[in-house]
């Protein structure tokens, strides 16, 4: 199947309530391929790509103080150029958490890998403190890839690098001595029209793609995302555990990436025989293997976006479908909580009547009621605004209802249109959020005609 893109898909645990993005900054730097975003504890937020024109590797940086002023807005990022570096397709970067140390006992650097050359080799290297790195430090591989590598480490210090091979096949190797050596290879029977990508997640390893035809036992996973586990023995030779792909209607275009917030989150380009060109969002418990029910946004990628936790937030970068080409990055803001509503949506409601909104809110994977007085649900906003009617304002109270503790809001319709007279939408939409959680709620409800 094609590979070409329509939009940007992600897949997450948790609420069905309003996924969102937040603080997305106005598009800036033009890139021939996707976006990559990297960071590690107590390091800033990386951000990788080769430029538009001359393929050249470029890094920039976004500290904590930056971005309390500017939050991803351009002006706040220092941009590096890796001098004289050009790469076929996006590099793959490794952030260095503070402190951690390569198997010898020395620090461990941060590292970038990409395919260069005329013959598409697999390149490593160490980054110093300025981004750079010195040619005598690189190591160049006798691997050869048609598509972006995936690097990652250990909590032992070994480094991991994943890649397609020519023959579409996926490939795993590891170094235990700085990126100087990657002897302990795994080939793998499962292919891929693109390049994979490695996430370490609590000091677990995880290799991600895009599914090629069907598996080894015959399965389809053609286009779908697919994951699994990657272990190690003492010596550091890479083990591939049991295959989850998911079972999507919405084709993966490229490889998907996943971030840990509260929760799993999962991101994926979709495919030219995607229903939908947007993004596309499922929900799961903790368990990363059962992501599920399917929700789609509205930003449209032309590669595979890029998913990285920093600073408490699950940030995300893709890259614009226009010609411009540009680099997009924001927050992804995913729900804490479910609503559970407790009355009918859907009940028709005479004007100038008071409507009781009941509702409970659950823990995101919807098994617990948490509703409780140190939640409080505060309004945001009503669509459409009543006119001449006033809109609720304030908090939910909290009450014991007969289902168990819960929240009630008394709305005062007077002065309310028939919200079957409205051009798009037949209900009220009431919008609020819960605690110091930063994701949107919302309940609806409909007003009859006189």
């Amino acid at each position: 199947m094609t590979d070409a893109a329509h939009g940007l898909n992600i897949a997450i645990p948790g609420s069905q309530d309003t996924i969102s993005i937040k603080n997305k900054a106005k598009p800036f730097e033009k890139t021939s391929a996707a976006p990559v975003l990297a960071t590690a504890e107590g390091r800033p937020l990386v951000l990788a790509w080769t430029d538009y024109d001359s393929t050249q590797i470029n890094i920039a940086t976004l500290d904590q103080a930056a971005w309390n002023k500017t939050k991803f807005e351009w002006a706040g990022w220092k941009k590096n150029t890796v001098a004289g570096q050009t790469a076929k397709n996006e590099p793959s970067i490794m952030i260095a958490p503070v402190g951690s140390e390569l198997p010898d006992g020395s620090p461990l650097p941060d590292y970038i890998a990409w395919v260069g050359g005329y013959w598409n080799q697999l390149n490593v290297a160490p980054l110093g403190k300025d981004w750079s790195f010195r040619n005598e430090d690189k190591t160049t591989l006798d691997e050869y890839s048609p598509a972006p590598p995936a690097l990652a480490a250990t909590r032992d210090g070994w480094l991991v690098l994943a890649w397609k091979g020519n023959d579409t096949c996926l490939n795993v190797a590891t170094s235990t001595d700085g990126g100087k050596a990657f002897p302990r290879k795994l080939p793998l029977s499962y292919t891929s029209n693109s390049g994979p990508w490695l996430a370490y997640i609590n000091e677990r390893l995880y290799l991600l793609w895009q599914g090629l035809g069907k598996d080894p036992s015959g399965k389809d996973i053609d286009e779908k995302p697919c994951i699994a586990e990657i272990t190690f023995d003492p010596y550091g030779t890479p083990h591939l555990g049991a295959v989850t792909s998911l079972a999507t209607k919405e084709g993966c275009g490229g490889h998907p990436s996943m971030g840990l917030l509260r929760e799993f989150a999962l991101a994926w380009r979709g495919s030219a025989d995607s229903s939908n060109p947007d993004w596309i969002v499922a929900q799961v418990a903790t368990d990363w293997t059962a992501f599920g029910n399917q929700v789609i946004l509205n930003e449209q990628t032309s590669a595979a976006p890029s998913l990285c936790r920093w600073n408490e937030m699950l940030c995300i970068a893709w890259t614009s479908t226009n010609v411009n080409r540009k680099i997009n990055v924001a927050e992804l803001c995913v729900p804490s909580y479910q609503v559970r509503l407790l009355y009918d949506p859907n009940q028709w409601n005479k004007p100038g009547s008071t409507v009781a909104i009941t509702l409970q809110m659950r823990s995101f994977d919807g098994k617990d009621n948490v509703s409780a007085a140190q939640l409080p649900l505060k309004i945001t906003g009503l669509y459409p605004k009543p006119d001449p009617g006033k809109a609720p304002s304030g908090t939910f109270a909290y009450l014991i209802l007969p289902q168990g503790p819960g929240y009630q809001l008394n709305v005062d319709t007077t002065g309310y249109r028939p919200s079957s007279s409205f051009n798009s939408i037949d209900y009220y939409e009431l919008s609020f959020t819960a605690g110091s959680d930063p994701a949107t709620h919302t309940a609806t409800f409909k007003i009859s005609p006189p």
